[in-house]
C-alpha cells in the first residue's frame, strides 16, 4: 500500500546507514534496543545522532528521510545490521561468521571482508542448499500483512561493508529479477551508479508495475562526490525504461559502514537532490528546496 510515495515522482531517499557522529560512542554490546534507551548516555547520544542525521538530510534537500541506523552499533562493517535478530532470539544457536557459499566468493576467506548473502548475489549458483523459490517464501512469510498497514521496501546492493564489492567484477540482476519480482514489496532497491545502468532496461522490464523501483544513482563505494550532471544522465537513462511516477532516486547502498566521512556523505546527498531537480525541471516536476546551496546555510562555498 503506497503511503509515502504515492502519487509523487523521482523522490529523493539514501539507503540505510550513515556516518556516526565521532562522538557517538556508546553501543548497545548485545542487549535489546529498549534496554539501551533506559540508560541516558546510549539513549541521549543516540537521538542526537538521530537529529544529525534528520538535519543533514534536510539541509540537502532529500525528500524521504532515514534514521541512518543510528541504532546499530559502531561495529566492524556494520556486522550488526545483519546479526542483531540472531544474537538476540533463542532457539538460532551460537551466532558465527562463516563465507557466503556464493560461487564468485570462492576465493575469499581469512584476510578478506565478507558480506552476508542474498539471492541476486548467489542465483548463479547451482551449488546453493538453499533454492531462489525458498528464499521469496521466506521473505513473503516474514513481511505477511504489512502491505495492508504500511509501504514495504525491499533493499538489495552488491556489498557495502568498508565500500566494498563481493565480487570483484561488475554483477547483474537480470537472472534474479524473476524472484525479486515476487516478493511481496511495493518498491524495490537495486544499485545502478556503481555499474552505470547496465540493469536499467532488465529493472523495467521485467519488474511488475504495481512496483515502485528505488534506483542507485549515487555510489557509497568511492570518496569523488558526483556531479549533478552525472546523476542526471543516470537519471534519463532509467527514465527509458521506468515510469517517473514509478522511480525513486537513491544511494547504491548506505554511506556508513565504515565507508566514508560525514562530510563526503553530505556533499554526496547534495548531489543527488542537486542532479534530481535537474531532470524535474526537464519534465516539469517541481524541484526540491535544498537548503544546502543557500549562501548563508553553506558548509564551505559550492565552487570549493
Amino acid at each position: 500500500m503506497f503511503t509515502t510515495t504515492k502519487g509523487r515522482a523521482l523522490l529523493t531517499t539514501t539507503t540505510g546507514a550513515l556516518p556516526r557522529p565521532s562522538w557517538y560512542t556508546e553501543n548497545l554490546r548485545g542487549i535489546p534496543l529498549s534496554h539501551g534507551f533506559s540508560r541516558l548516555a546510549y539513549r541521549e547520544q543516540h537521538f542526537d545522532c538521530l537529529a544529525c542525521h534528520v538535519a543533514a538530510q534536510h539541509r540537502a534537500g532529500i525528500d524521504i528521510f532515514v534514521d541512518g541506523d543510528a541504532r546499530l552499533d559502531d561495529d566492524v562493517a556494520g556486522r550488526g545490521w545483519v546479526s542483531y535478530v540472531t544474537e538476540r532470539v533463542a532457539g538460532i544457536g551460537t551466532p558465527r561468521v562463516e563465507v557466503p557459499p556464493a560461487g564468485f566468493m570462492a576465493d575469499k576467506g581469512p584476510g578478506d571482508l565478507i558480506e552476508e548473502p542474498a539471492i541476486h548475489q548467489v542465483i548463479a549458483d547451482s551449488t546453493q542448499p538453499i533454492k531462489p523459490e525458498q528464499w521469496v517464501e521466506a521473505f513473503n512469510v516474514e513481511v505477511k500483512g504489512l502491505r495492508s498497514k504500511c509501504e514495504v521496501w525491499c533493499h538489495t546492493c552488491w556489498g557495502s561493508p568498508a565500500a566494498q564489492r563481493v565480487a570483484s567484477k561488475d554483477q547483474s540482476y537480470k537472472a534474479a529479477l524473476p524472484y525479486l519480482d515476487q516478493l511481496d514489496v511495493d518498491v524495490l532497491t537495486v544499485e545502478g551508479a556503481f555499474n552505470r545502468g547496465m540493469d536499467f532496461e532488465h529493472v523495467g522490464k521485467m519488474i511488475s508495475k504495481d512496483k515502485k523501483i528505488a534506483l542507485g544513482v549515487i555510489s557509497h563505494r568511492t570518496l569523488q562526490v558526483e556531479r549533478p550532471e552525472e546523476v542526471a544522465d543516470l537519471i534519463r537513462m532509467a527514465l527509458k525504461y521506468i515510469e517517473p511516477e514509478r522511480l525513486i532516486l537513491t544511494s547504491d547502498c548506505g554511506f556508513g559502514r565504515q565507508s566514508m566521512s560525514r562530510m563526503h556523505a553530505f556533499y554526496k546527498m547534495v548531489a543527488l537532490t542537486r542532479g534530481t531537480n535537474i531532470v524535474r525541471k526537464e519534465l516539469g516536476i517541481e524541484e526540491a528546496h535544498i537548503p544546502a546551496t543557500e549562501k548563508q546555510l553553506s558548509m564551505v562555498p559550492l565552487s570549493a
